[in-house]
């Protein structure tokens, strides 16, 4: 139509023209669409039923990865570490902290890590809104061999690289720590130092044993393809019976937690300590084998450097003794001689003569 012609067009003209009922008659394109739409909002209903009501195989479908080997025990229970509608990354939005506060709601995530992990205190004089989470450091689901136990040092150089804007008045320390801009060597940056000085509680720390939960639950104590694997008929007789229960399938031993975490005998409000004569000797025996065809003498534990040396030493020289036997005694060695005449018991006793 002319563009004249359809300036002049009137209502009237135009309804005639324009069926009244097109709105219902749906084209090609139109169906596609709808067909499309229905089909997306279809899958997405189901997946998401699945998510919920799917199982082992869907929760996995839902983690990024699996958790690293320390926490391998929970990997399937998602419900361990997390709660509804509360995440657990530090840069993630919650609306429960918009409506109890940063503070509340962080101790609220850091209960599911403090059940069984002892929550060092953080900085006394650090600001309470700005304290991280937990797994806002140490970051889970990178995969089984991942070590959670460090953090990036972008997690620390955030409040460490310019502190006094980061605490509560003055640093309670004896030494104000400086501004730290990173952990490796070269970093110098003004005002600020690098690499970090050294951690206090290391000096303190007395653990020294990287202990490695995992592989310890695992059938013969060992990794799959280990070549071997501990068994029950491995063990000493007297550490037999406390084995037997956690003897499975072709007598390899398979310990669970409660080997080693065994409750106080009063209520059993807390564990008992590990100790390496209750927990560690069955598997884990401090022999030494002095000589050839001799039993392997067993080495007390938790000796001193200074005892340790001697007590080795000691088997050592037993054995060599054992080794060279000693000539059969003389009649002057056999300590009946009378002490008047040890001049006659040999040149050894005489006394130099002026």
């Amino acid at each position: 139509m002319p563009r004249d012609e359809s300036i002049v067009e009137s209502a009237k003209q135009r309804s005639l023209r324009v069926p009244l009922d097109h709105f219902k008659r749906s084209d090609a394109l139109v169906r596609t669409k709808f067909l499309v739409s229905a089909i997306a909002a279809a899958t997405a209903i189901v997946y998401v039923g699945w998510l919920l009501f799917g199982g082992r195989a869907a929760t996995r479908q839902a983690s990024p990865a699996p958790v690293a080997a320390v926490h391998a025990a929970w990997n399937d229970d998602c419900e361990a570490c997390h709660r509804d509608f509360q995440p657990l990354r530090g840069d993630a939005v919650s609306f429960a902290a918009l409506f109890a506060g940063r503070s509340a709601n962080r101790k609220a995530l850091d209960q599911a890590c403090i059940k069984c992990h002892d929550e060092p205190a953080h900085h006394a004089a650090a600001k309470s809104d700005e304290v991280p989470s937990c797994a806002a450091c140490h970051h889970e689901h990178q995969g089984s061999a991942a070590d959670i136990v460090h953090p990036s040092d972008a997690t620390c150089v955030n409040c460490h690289r310019d502190i006094e804007h980061h605490r509560n008045g003055p640093s309670g320390l004896s030494q104000s720590v400086a501004n730290v801009w990173g952990f490796g060597f070269g970093v110098t940056v003004k005002n600020a130092q690098g690499p970090h000085p050294e951690f206090r509680s290391l000096g303190s720390d007395s653990g020294n044993i990287k202990f490695n939960h995992w592989l310890h639950m695992q059938p013969g104590i060992a990794a799959t393809n280990a070549k071997r694997k501990l068994k029950l008929s491995d063990l000493a007789d007297r550490d037999r019976p406390k084995y037997l229960p956690y003897a499975k399938s072709g007598d390899l031993v398979e310990l669970m937690c409660a080997a080693c975490h065994e409750p106080q005998p009063s209520g059993g409000a807390y564990m008992q300590p590990i100790a390496y004569e209750q927990h560690c000797r069955a598997c884990h025996p401090l022999q030494l084998k002095a000589a050839e065809g001799e039993p392997p003498a067993e080495v007390p534990h938790g000796l001193t450097a200074e005892r340790l040396t001697s007590f080795v030493n000691g088997l050592l020289f037993a054995a060599e003794q054992n080794r060279n036997d000693l000539p059969p005694a003389t009649a002057d060695e056999t300590g009946a001689t009378p002490l008047g005449l040890a001049w006659a018991a040999g040149p050894r006793f005489r006394r130099s003569e002026g």
